[in-house]
């Protein structure tokens, strides 16, 4: 298929530089940049006493068992055939919403709890605008529950900007993600979206922006999250922005699913779920691209409800090198 002007989604920030959660913080939940709290392992269930009942016309009813909170799919663990795993990030230690700081370094703050849980390995974007007119806020906006990474976008009732942020995991050693080829699966859903004009995106990009638009880019998802799975290739090689627009085969962001780029050299696939909605071996980028999630205003809306609001939710992420 010929590349052809994107015509879903918004253009949402790319920028290289680094730069409230579920409301207020649970019990166990860490908040602010103090101290750091990890989660311990906790009884899936209440059995019944090991003494048996002294009468048999007594009846003993078990009590019912807790299911852990999650998307219902473990992290993949260990390597695949002819991938190497090098990031698996399954967000294990709780962490409430002021917990996560961006400092001018573009790493976590030292001081706050979600450096001690994350720092060497997670980071997000500084605080800044989005494309579109947002504003990233990765202080007011994300936090951990449960195994699960929330980001809380939402239009701030004072400025009528939204507040988003865009969060990334490195790579062992390295304050970044960004290589040559490799796999990316991640599991994401959205959740209370309150009305359209939120675009959520996973991507894959360069870190340098003059790049851009030849190095090729990868979107996907990209689409509101009120509505359908959708998203965007770019393939590179091009001095002006080309885009051919993927179907998210009748799927629905407010659904856990799986999406996974298998980026080769010569081939590159978009899968949801492990079924492929589209793949190509033409214009396949070559060169270092990085990963992250982000969001931001829908370009196509000139102004944003006050009370519009929604959380974006990753309960891991995984990514792999070519064995």
């Amino acid at each position: 298929m010929a590349p052809s002007p994107a015509t879903s989604g918004g253009r949402i920030s790319r920028r290289a530089a680094v730069g409230g959660g579920l409301g207020a913080a649970a019990l166990g939940v860490l908040v602010g940049c103090e101290a750091l709290e990890r989660k311990t392992s906790t009884s899936t269930g209440a059995g019944t006493s090991a003494t048996p009942p002294s009468s048999t016309s007594t009846r003993v009813t078990p009590q019912p068992v807790q299911t852990p909170r999650g998307s219902g799919e473990p992290m993949p663990q260990g390597d695949l055939a002819g991938w190497k795993q090098v990031i698996a990030e399954d967000f294990t230690t709780d962490v409430g919403v002021g917990g996560f700081v961006v400092g001018d370094d573009g790493l976590l703050t030292d001081s706050c709890a979600a450096h001690a849980a994350y720092g060497s390995r997670l980071s997000g974007y500084q605080d800044g605008p989005t494309d579109n007119g947002g504003l990233y806020r990765v202080a007011r906006t994300v936090s951990v529950t449960d195994s699960i990474l929330d980001i809380h976008t939402r239009t701030d009732p004072v400025t009528g900007k939204l507040l988003s942020a865009a969060i990334y995991p490195f790579r062992a050693g390295q304050p970044s993600n960004a290589h040559t080829y490799g796999r990316w699966s991640y599991r994401l859903r959205s959740l209370d979206a309150t009305g359209t004009g939120i675009i959520c995106v996973s991507l894959l990009f360069p870190e340098r922006k003059q790049d851009w638009p030849r190095s090729g880019e990868m979107d996907w998802p990209e689409c509101d999250v009120s509505g359908a799975v959708g998203g965007n290739h770019h393939p590179a090689g091009y001095r002006t922005n080309m885009a051919e627009q993927i179907s998210g085969l009748g799927l629905r962001l407010r659904d856990w699913h799986t999406f996974t780029l298998d980026w080769r050299k010569g081939s590159l696939s978009y899968l949801v779920d492990g079924i492929t909605a589209f793949s190509t071996k033409t214009h396949v980028p070559s060169g270092s691209l990085k990963w992250d999630i982000q969001c931001s205003p829908d370009p196509a809306r000139r102004t944003l409800p006050r009370n519009l609001s929604a959380h974006v939710q990753l309960d891991w992420v995984v990514a792999y090198d070519p064995a």
